[in-house]
């Protein structure tokens, strides 16, 4: 009888070693197994830069809507199509739902003779290999912007965002043509979750191999 219960006692340590390593596997695959969630959210607009006439002046804020996203913003990329006579000359903004504000572009040093001519399109990135300040024109591809949009990450993307456009300069005009929101979250999958649940059940037994082995001892003694 003792020979049987040490036996027992040998089979439930082992158990219960499988369990602690099973469990911190699920952990494993569960901070492995996490996957994008991308939405795009954008308008086509003709609305004029600035607002009237010539002078030193806002374009009319736009806005887009984004729909709720359960999980907080990683990521997010702006997408910009501007005609301009001079880009040098705009300021680009962008607020999101929380009213947290970065600075996309600044104003920068007019080129009266060579003129950088339209904005886009392009995708400001943080990611991007090159910033926007060192680009040329007519500019097209990926750009880091002149603010991090990493200031946005942890934030819920749910609400209305704005963009909004300042003309420095007189005499130079254009056009806002499209913007768009490119938000990625991360979403844990189904399974991951299922197998989450799992290994938290099965860590419940991991004492069980201790009475056991305190059966075993109590034997000894009978014997």
């Amino acid at each position: 009888m003792y020979h049987d219960l040490r036996e027992k006692a040998c089979a439930d340590k082992a158990t219960h070693v499988h369990l602690v390593g099973f469990f911190f596997l699920s952990l494993t695959f569960f901070a492995q197994h996490l996957y994008a969630d991308i939405i795009v959210v954008g308008a086509d607009y003709n609305e004029p830069i600035p607002l009237q006439g010539t002078g030193q002046a806002w374009m009319v804020p736009v806005y887009l809507s984004v729909p709720h996203i359960t999980h907080a913003i990683t990521d997010i990329n702006v997408y910009l199509e501007i005609t301009h006579d001079d880009v040098s000359d705009l300021e680009i903004y962008l607020q999101a739902p929380s009213g947290t504000t970065i600075t996309l572009k600044n104003q920068w040093a007019p080129r009266w003779r060579n003129p950088r001519k339209n904005l886009g399109p392009i995708l400001l990135d943080d990611q991007a290999n090159q910033p926007i300040t060192e680009g040329t024109s007519p500019y097209k591809g990926s750009f880091r912007p002149e603010t991090t949009l990493s200031a946005f990450h942890g934030q819920s993307a749910t609400g209305q965002w704005s963009l909004q456009i300042y003309d420095a300069i007189y005499a130079d005009t254009g056009t806002l043509l499209r913007w768009e929101l490119h938000i990625q979250t991360l979403t844990p999958e189904p399974l991951t979750i299922a197998y989450l649940a799992l290994a938290s059940l099965l860590a419940r037994h991991i004492r069980k191999p201790n009475n056991a082995k305190s059966r075993a001892g109590h034997a000894r003694h009978l014997f």
